[in-house]
């Protein structure tokens, strides 16, 4: 069995070199966002839906209805939540009650919705070298924003008209951004970019539909990708498994008691196996014979007779 458990390790390895995590540790169960708050919830699921994490929209007529839904969650053992926005969406009174249920609580939030998107984006990606620029103020495009960092699984940042707001610049410094797809036509906005060493892309509607195409292709082959690594594995369990197949060869009372026999004395021969276990000769031969062919004993010659003895394992 350790060769199974070290081959096992070893392509869980792979398969994180295969497949590179860009998320941090989330360390959450659940998130939690306002439930009119179009803003925080296009940032959280750009997240949320590539780390396969569910959200709960909270409004106050719905408050009871999402706490019976965590507990719920509780009960499955999902125990932390994360909560995404300030006081003013998510009331603290909710927090607290949270804690006081037995739920691990933390939030993340700034002062406005650039330095929510800022956070969230620096605390749950490891690492990001694309990202989606749109302008704060502008909801009619976070939808647009939101389907490509779902569908490219990199994180949303706000900007304004003429400028880079300061806790957008320091998330894509830290991130490590390389490239920016801008979802409005903001000079300024590409030229702050550039001294910053980010390629921008504006996106129109065509290059937008293209830019998703490109991403359905490569989702397609990141995905035979791991199915070919994953037949990879299977083929070594089975090779395993086939090699130890003796370690699962189910084994009788009484084959156990010939056994217990043999590890005692070490070796013995047909007769005397007779004698000391108590079963009749015709037995004795129909377990010998069983044993051999599970590949458990072995016959070897010792002067003018034949002695049984275990096989090494």
């Amino acid at each position: 069995m350790e060769e199974l458990k070290k081959t096992l390790i070893i392509l869980a390895g792979l398969l994180t070199l295969v497949l590179p995590c860009t998320f941090a540790k989330c360390n959450c169960d659940v998130i939690v966002v306002r439930g009119d708050n179009l803003v925080d919830y296009a940032v959280a699921s750009a997240y949320a839906f590539n780390a396969r994490i569910p959200i709960l929209f909270l409004q106050p007529d719905t408050e009871k209805n999402v706490i019976k839904m965590l507990l719920v969650y509780k009960e499955l053992g999902f125990t932390k939540v994360l909560i995404i926005g300030g006081n003013d969406a998510i009331p603290e009174k909710f927090e607290k009650r949270l804690a006081y249920l037995g739920f691990e609580v933390r939030r993340i939030w700034d002062w406005d919705r650039y330095g929510t998107a800022a956070r969230v984006a620096m605390e749950l990606w490891r690492n990001a070298e694309e990202c989606v620029l749109t302008l704060g103020e502008k909801q009619s495009s976070l939808l647009l924003a939101q389907k490509i960092a779902i569908e490219k699984g990199i994180p949303i940042l706000f900007v304004k008209p003429s400028e880079i707001p300061q806790q957008t610049r320091e998330a894509l410094l830290m991130l490590g951004v390389k490239k920016a797809y801008l979802l409005e036509n903001v000079s300024e906005i590409c030229k702050e970019l550039e001294k910053m060493s980010i390629a921008c892309e504006i996106l129109e509607k065509k290059s937008t539909k293209n830019l998703l195409v490109q991403k359905n292709e490569s989702i397609f082959s990141s995905l035979i990708l791991l199915i070919t690594v994953l037949l990879v594995l299977f083929a070594f369990i089975f090779v395993i498994l086939k090699t130890r197949k003796r370690e699962y060869t189910l084994i009788t009372p009484d084959e156990e008691k010939i056994i217990e026999l043999l590890k005692l004395h070490g070796s013995l021969t047909q007769k005397r196996l007779v004698a000391l276990s108590g079963f009749s000769k015709p037995k004795v031969s129909r377990i010998l014979k069983s044993l051999k062919e599970k590949g458990i004993i072995t016959r070897k010659k010792h002067g003018k007779t034949l002695k049984i003895v275990l096989k090494q394992r």
